[in-house]
């Protein structure tokens, strides 16, 4: 059986802890391959400083070009409104309809995951990963997988060392001008710097 893993965020913008996450899952799941996938217009998050669909797509694009298991989905940011995972998880299994779906994801989006729409039937679709930025949030989703697995869902929670930054503190030194070139593949970084993005450097006169 195929197994896909399913890598959806805003990704504004795509870094290397996104895809250190995106690397150890498919690594640790022998998966065959992995789906990033930019929302549109995200529900869970408040879409303050987000640039466009299609500039988080190609930066995403550029991110993953060095896998060649890795590969980037415009299915959400085509769709040009709110992105349910539900939805985009119909989408996809009508796709591939005898693959089996992970469905990755950071600890904050896991820990907040009863409050997504229908996230009962995407319980029946895939399996939920989780990956923890900070050792001691193994406790609390160790807890949240529990009551997931009570309701009948499967969880795999790994304790991942990723760079420990938000997008937007990276939003904010890239703004400033900062070097953020620990957090930034370099050719990502080219296309922030040349397009102005993020006000890059606006803050020091850069």
């Amino acid at each position: 059986m195929r197994k896909i893993g399913i890598f959806g965020g805003t990704f504004n913008p795509i870094h290397r802890g996104h895809i250190h996450i995106a690397r150890a899952f498919f690594e640790h799941l022998h998966l065959d391959s992995v789906l990033i996938i930019p929302t549109q217009v995200p529900v869970h998050k408040a879409p303050q400083g987000l640039i466009s669909g299609e500039e988080r797509l190609e930066m995403c694009r550029i991110a993953a070009r060095n896998d060649p298991h890795f590969f980037v989905s415009a299915i959400e940011v085509e769709r040009k409104e709110k992105s349910y995972t539900y939805l985009t998880i119909q989408r996809l299994r009508e796709r591939y309809p005898d693959a089996a779906l992970y469905l990755i994801m950071g600890s904050d989006m896991f820990l907040s995951f009863t409050t997504w729409y229908r996230y009962r039937d995407i319980l029946q679709e895939a399996t939920l990963c989780a990956a923890a930025r900070k050792n001691r949030q193994q406790e609390e989703l160790a807890a949240c997988a529990r009551r997931l697995r009570e309701e009948g869902g499967r969880c795999v929670v790994l304790d991942l060392n990723v760079v420990d930054i938000s997008s937007t503190e990276l939003r904010a030194r890239i703004q400033a001008g900062d070097d953020v070139s620990g957090y930034l593949d370099g050719a990502v970084e080219d296309y922030i710097r040349e397009r102005g993005l993020y006000g890059h450097g606006a803050q020091s006169g850069k």
